[in-house]
């Protein structure tokens, strides 16, 4: 006997004097060990594995696979199809319903496009999987689709019988023929709901796409490279702090400054950058009483720096201060518009002013944060078109200095380096807000988050070692350390090797699949560059 742990079976090869049998089972890995441990007969093995064992001799597919292995691989599909339409459920009772089911059909569509490569035909267990979470999407739209929904989700394991019936609806959907979109706007819309009722809905629907894509990646019964790159793309996408949606539920009132400064506060860590802000508020509000009864008020600027290692939150503050800015009544719109070097420098004489001027005009009445902005000015640079750049933001700053804010952000050298070599960047920024590193116990916080969102758990002994490996990495930590986003490195390699202990274990219970333990922790030697 051989056999190997797949992601949602065991992969056994079966050696007899005349013929060898491949298969998968559900069957865990204790009860196939306990049923070949010795000499053993047929009607003695474990009745899942009897049961594949069996149908091996007539059971095909036309791939020519065994039924065994098309059974099984349909029922890791199934068991996930049901679990995210039983999740995507949830969030349209919560969140407004219909309309976030066919924004997250949209956002499928998204992913089906980024993980189709030219020349490839979708295979018979991608369309299965996307019809499966197209019917649990259309379930509640008509009294047909709701029966079906119902007779499918029924069963434990994929039903055979149903297959025709499930291809059916990756044809005849109409939800997925919507316009294509830049973003995910499933995300948006829950980000508004989080941001309307202080829940967190978009980290939830932000696992979901995530899963839907590993499925898609994994239902052919290959994972190339190309699909890792893809879903580390899809990964990075996904977890980009959203911008604030462009249009509003039906109904949304204006958030209020109490509001946003309740999230604000709710950050982990960043004592000092939020007595920054509570004093720019104070000092916005005292300056407005002064302008109501007519005495003179001193220049105000919204334009800030923010210094600090990586992953620290620059960005995540960013968008709060654009919140601010529209509470308090400073500008009109406060989204954010994120850039960098590659977004405003172009290659030749004369297109820069161009790319400046474009991305300027989508921050009017918000906020432009250009990342690593210390680019713009290359020490001995000589003629570099980043100077062009800078002095045409600079010239907009000036023509447009009520109706737009600008922050950069970098390493605290480079940009002391950057602002002290223009004179006219000096007299612009006069508000610095410092972002340091995370404490282990904030690191510690900030993974509790991201695990908390999805309703995972750490064992005593999880959290032990969890705490040790965070120390390891504090104690090593330079001015590149990732923070915050070093910890959801963390977090997804803890999901990841959670996933692969699980993956023989059965029955699965919801303890299970939502408890972290030790062994699920990666080691220090698991991560390179951090």
């Amino acid at each position: 006997l051989r056999y190997k742990k797949g992601y949602s079976s065991l992969e056994l090869a079966i050696e007899t004097s005349d013929r060898t049998y491949s298969f998968f089972t559900p069957a865990g890995e204790s009860e196939v060990r306990a049923a070949f441990s010795g000499e053993f007969r047929m009607d003695e093995l474990p009745a899942e594995v009897n049961r594949e064992f069996q149908i091996l001799e007539t059971g095909s597919t036309s791939a020519g696979g065994s039924l065994v292995d098309e059974l099984s691989s349909f029922n890791f599909l199934f068991r996930e199809a049901k679990s995210i339409s039983e999740n995507l459920g949830e969030l349209s009772g919560l969140c407004s319903g219909s309309d976030f089911k066919k924004r997250f059909a949209r956002d499928m569509e998204s992913i089906n496009s980024l993980f189709g490569r030219e020349g490839k035909t979708p295979s018979e267990h991608e369309r299965i999987f996307k019809s499966m979470i197209l019917i649990g999407l259309n379930s509640g739209e008509n009294a047909a689709t709701s029966e079906f929904a119902e007779k499918l989700f029924y069963f434990d394991s994929f039903p055979l019988h149903l297959k025709e019936e499930v291809l059916k609806f990756s044809a005849a959907d109409e939800m997925l023929r919507s316009e294509d979109s830049s973003s995910f706007v499933s995300l948006d819309f829950l980000q508004a709901c989080d941001r309307k009722g202080g829940t967190k809905y978009r980290d939830r629907g932000s696992s979901l796409l995530y899963k839907y894509g590993q499925c898609l990646t994994k239902a052919d019964g290959t994972v190339d490279r190309a699909d890792l790159d893809n879903l580390k793309i899809l990964s990075a996408k996904l977890h980009e702090e959203g911008a604030i949606p462009d249009e509003n539920i039906a109904g949304e009132r204006e958030e209020t400054l109490d509001e946003v400064m309740e999230q604000v506060n709710s950050l982990v860590g960043m004592k000092n950058i939020k007595d920054e802000i509570a004093s720019f508020v104070n000092f916005v509000r005292i300056r407005k009483e002064r302008e109501l009864r007519g005495l003179p008020v001193t220049p105000l600027s919204l334009h800030s720096v923010f210094y600090g290692p990586p992953g620290t939150g620059k960005t995540t503050i960013a968008r709060l201060l654009g919140r601010i800015y529209r509470a308090l009544g400073l500008l009109k719109g406060g989204q954010l518009i994120e850039t960098d070097r590659a977004g405003l420098v172009a290659g030749y004489v004369g297109q820069t002013a161009i790319k400046v001027d474009e991305i300027v005009q989508k921050a009017m009445d918000g906020v432009l944060f250009i990342d690593e902005a210390y680019t713009l000015s290359p020490a001995m640079s000589g003629n570099d078109f980043g100077q062009e750049a800078v002095d045409a933001i600079l010239k907009r700053m000036e023509d447009h200095r009520e109706r737009f804010a600008v922050i950069v952000a970098g390493y605290p050298d480079e940009m002391k380096r950057f602002i002290n070599s223009n004179p006219g960047l000096k007299s612009r920024f006069s508000r610095y807000f410092y972002f340091d590193h995370y404490d282990p116990d904030e690191l510690l916080d900030i993974f509790e988050i991201f695990a908390g969102n999805v309703e995972f758990k750490l064992s005593e002994d999880a959290s032990e070692k969890l705490g040790k490996l965070i120390a390891v990495f504090y104690d090593r930590r330079d001015r590149t350390f990732g923070n915050g986003r070093f910890m959801r490195n963390v977090f997804e390699k803890i999901v990841e090797r959670q996933s692969n202990r699980l993956a023989s274990v059965t029955p699965l219970t919801d303890e299970l699949l939502c408890e972290i333990t030790g062994e699920d922790i990666p080691e220090p030697d698991d991560f390179t560059g951090q």
